[in-house]
């Protein structure tokens, strides 16, 4: 009796272990029977790699970036140098009765028949030189970095930032940067001259730029810009319009374009997915000039989406804004208000140059519309460039 006992115990166990095996052999292809079978390493390596090459592409898109709309980036775990450079050219066409252009070509002309007509457009050709080098002190979480910005390449504002980056535990960054002109954009000394040649002159500005990126570990970012502007040669109105009496020196000094800028800017970066950012903005600018019928206040909303893919990558802004200005232009007899659009596409090709190439290339097309009450005021850019940018 007690071999047969311990027969069917045996025959018991079997049957369980057979049943078991069984069941667990099921339970990969049916979820009813058990738990879902865990991802394999190579499956979790793969998607870590593609997670890692999205974070990367946004990167790259975030260089590439205006400062002025860039959210801060995670600084590098190594120390050493770092940066990229954006290399091409392109043509721009614009409309504007007071900028002149720039060392490589002049948008407006340089005679008009009045001071009371919107300006005539002007196509020129124009290089694209953008760069940031940066060496980072891995131990310290700080970097340390100098770079050419397009400030606002469609209002013609090129700066160049020297600065420091800090990023804190909790991954917050700050960052402080002095600001000086890269290129000095010409503008007409005194716009107001009717049939007769205008002389250039070159406006230039220097000042600070503080940012606070990644808030307590979040999308928030708080940009604070402070600018002197100077004008080399500050003539608005003195050319002909005071000498004729058409104004006073007194009216005349409304006119003057110099003095500080002060912008504030809020965004907030949302991550839609692995592949998909969305950015929107404020911006609130004063333009404190000493003249104060060109003096202003300027509020602008701003909407920023990006996509990073697995060749191309892309990049749009759209942003409305309106200006109001202090005091009755002393020429017009009445106060300026503009309301202003800014529309811009970019494009980049990873794989371009070739499949495992360390340069991309890229395409933007942009438009910026500035549609004053005061005609003569009004101004308008569109630019078309082709560039390649890489990353080091």
């Amino acid at each position: 009796m007690k071999e047969e006992s311990i027969a069917d115990e045996r025959r018991h166990r079997m049957t369980i272990a057979t049943l078991g095996g069984f069941m667990s052999a099921l339970a990969p292809r049916a979820g009813c029977y058990g738990r879902k079978r865990p991802p394999s390493r190579a499956r979790t390596l793969s998607k870590a790699a593609r997670s890692l090459k999205y974070a990367m592409a946004f990167a790259f898109l975030v260089c590439l970036m205006s400062d002025s709309y860039a959210q801060l980036r995670p600084l590098p775990e190594k120390s050493g140098f770092s940066g990229y450079v954006n290399l091409g050219a392109g043509a721009l066409r614009g409309k504007s009765n007071v900028i002149a252009g720039t060392r490589f070509g002049d948008i407006s002309k340089e005679t008009i028949p009045s001071i009371f007509a919107k300006p005539d457009a002007e196509t020129i050709g124009t290089p694209v030189v953008n760069f940031e080098v940066a060496y980072t002190f891995a131990a310290k979480r700080t970097q340390v970095f100098l770079g050419n910005l397009l400030e606002d390449f469609l209002r013609f504002d090129f700066a160049t930032q020297l600065g420091v980056r800090h990023q804190f535990r909790d991954k917050s960054i700050f960052a402080a940067g002095l600001l000086t002109s890269s290129i000095p954009t010409e503008v007409w000394a005194d716009p107001y001259v009717e049939n007769q040649k205008r002389d250039e002159t070159d406006r230039t500005s220097s000042g600070i730029r503080l940012t606070f990126g990644h808030i307590a570990g979040t999308g928030l970012q708080l940009q604070y810009t402070q600018r002197k502007i100077e004008i080399d040669d500050e003539l608005s109105g003195l050319t002909q319009l005071v000498p004729s009496s058409r104004l006073s020196a007194q009216q005349a000094a409304l006119l003057d374009r110099e003095g500080d800028l002060q912008r504030l800017q809020v965004t907030y970066f949302f991550k839609l997915g692995e592949r998909h950012r969305l950015a929107p903005a404020l911006w609130f600018t004063r333009e404190d000039l000493d003249g104060e019928a060109m003096a202003n206040d300027l509020i602008e909303l701003y909407l920023t989406y990006l996509y990073g893919g697995q060749r191309f990558n892309f990049v749009g802004n759209l942003a409305f804004g309106t200006a109001d200005y202090e005091k009755t232009n002393p020429i017009y007899g009445r106060k300026r208000d503009d309301d202003r659009t800014v529309l811009s596409f970019t494009v980049f090709d990873k794989k371009l140059f070739g499949e495992n190439a360390k340069w991309w290339g890229s395409l933007t097309v942009a438009a910026f519309s500035e549609d004053a009450n005061i005609d003569f005021y009004d101004t308008e850019m569109a630019v078309l460039t082709l560039s390649a940018f890489r990353l080091f």
